[in-house]
Parts: structure tokens; C-alpha cells; sequence
């Protein structure tokens, strides 16, 4: 159901073009909330992570699930938390959940 068939029920529905752009903000919400909403739950859980410490030795290079660029960076960085890690450039969200699975592998051993 569009939001403009939800605003056809209402008993005196906006007209004009202020209308117009509220229905097409309100269509835009409803067709990517879920996204929204999956992004925002990923972002809080990196915000939730941004205290894990990194260690300075670190074998960046050998982390495969961490994408080519990040390990480079990451690498020449050497960060000492994944909040520092956040903001390195060519870093994305999705390197940093794949560096903390990867520490946290190294970490509990073989």
C-alpha cells in the first residue's frame, strides 16, 4: 500500500505541493525503513565494539575475511581500537566486524 492510498482514508487530506513532498519523504521511509533499520542496528553494534583494543602486533595481512585495502591500511595504522579502526579510511563496517571475528579467532587459539 503507497502512503498516498493510506492519505486518500484520511478525513481531510493535505493538498498543494507541501503534500506532494511529504508523500514522496513518507514513501521513501517506508520502502527503505528496513534497510534503515539494519544499519543502524550494525552501527550500534560497532559503537558497542569501539572499546575493543587491538594489539600492536597484530598480523593484519593474514586476516582473509578482512577486505585487501583495510588490511593495508590497517597494517600501516596499527590502530589500538576498533574505534580508531573505524575512522581510518577505506576501513568499512563490514572489514570491522570481519576484525574483530578474526581477533577474536586468534585470540582463543588453534
Amino acid at each position: 500500500m503507497s502512503a498516498r492510498s493510506l492519505l486518500s482514508l484520511a478525513e481531510e487530506p493535505p493538498r498543494g505541493d507541501l503534500a506532494d513532498e511529504v508523500l514522496a519523504a513518507v514513501e521513501v521511509e517506508l520502502k527503505y525503513a528496513g534497510y534503515v533499520k539494519r544499519e543502524r542496528e550494525r552501527a550500534k553494534r560497532l559503537r558497542d565494539q569501539a572499546d575493543f583494543l587491538l594489539s600492536n602486533d597484530l598480523p593484519y595481512m593474514d586476516f582473509v575475511t578482512v577486505s585487501w585495502e583495510a588490511r593495508e591500511k590497517l597494517s600501516e595504522t596499527k590502530p589500538s581500537s576498533l574505534a580508531q579502526a573505524g575512522r581510518i579510511p577505506g576501513v568499512s563496517p563490514a572489514d570491522l566486524q570481519n576484525l574483530v571475528l578474526e581477533v577474536r579467532r586468534l585470540r582463543s587459539g588453534p
